[in-house]
């Protein structure tokens, strides 16, 4: 069953905290689902609002600017692979949901008090 991107839901609460060692907040990531494991967007802020990095049709944008363009003609969504206090590793669907890309990461820096994707050599 193809399920259309029109079918996309907004969410008003927060999908998960990011945290540092002491257990504080240092980021939230509200998404947009498909449905249930597919997510069409993934913001994640800082906890005065402030987007630290997004996940969209468009690419990856950290704090507002292209990190990493994708093409868009047939994207499906996002999947996460996994999710931790720092760092979220998700996946690049296609095809209607059937190809799927290497896993990206996206991790926080304490000393700099930002998320950036993190590049395999």
């Amino acid at each position: 069953m193809l399920l259309s991107c029109q079918a996309k839901e907004k969410s008003n609460s927060t999908y998960h905290d990011f945290k540092d060692p002491n257990g504080e907040i240092v980021g939230n990531l509200n998404v947009v689902k498909l449905n249930d494991d597919v997510f069409i967007e993934l913001i994640i802020t800082n906890t005065s609002g402030e987007e630290l990095y997004r996940f969209s049709r468009e690419g990856l944008f950290e704090k507002g600017n292209l990190d990493l363009k994708i093409s868009s003609d047939d994207f499906y969504g996002y999947k996460i692979e996994s999710l931790t206090d720092d760092y979220i590793d998700i996946y690049l669907l296609t095809n209607n949901g059937q190809n799927i890309s290497d896993p990206v990461t996206v991790q926080y820096d304490f000393a700099g008090k930002y998320f950036k994707r993190l590049v395999m050599p």
